[in-house]
């Protein structure tokens, strides 16, 4: 369970109505989503726990694209990016992301917290508008 500084975190994303939340361990082991999670994605909170977010990786995106995203959270940085995800049910969809690093008292990272939002309409009339 993530440290008690984090309760917060737990309020703020229950509050915070259309933005998924995830909350990761170091290992990237889910360890919280929000029930915007499971609106979005089809996985309940009980799939969810455990499980790596690449749960959602639809293939879409290189590896190069993962390891610079560990590469940013892991040196405690914050990312910033888009992923094309693929829900349990198989549909793909778009999603804009912010993943912090979480860090203790020492500057160590203990958690990674991720707040996305479902970009897949803006996505699609893009599309639309360069055809």
């Amino acid at each position: 369970m993530p440290p008690a500084a984090m309760m917060g975190t737990f309020t703020f994303s229950r509050t915070r109505g259309s933005s998924t939340i995830v909350i990761t361990d170091t290992e990237g082991k889910i360890e919280y989503v929000n029930p915007q999670f499971t609106k979005s994605t089809g996985y309940t909170l009980h799939e969810a726990l455990g499980k790596n977010p690449r749960i959602l990786k639809s293939g879409k995106q290189s590896t190069a694209f993962y390891t610079g995203l560990w590469e940013s959270i892991s040196g405690g940085k914050t990312w910033r990016g888009v992923f094309h995800n693929r829900r349990k049910d198989g549909t793909l969809y778009w999603e804009s992301a912010t993943i912090n690093p979480v860090l203790d008292e020492q500057g160590k990272v203990t958690h990674y917290l991720a707040i996305k939002e479902d970009i897949t309409q803006r996505k699609e009339a893009e599309k639309q508008i360069h055809r």
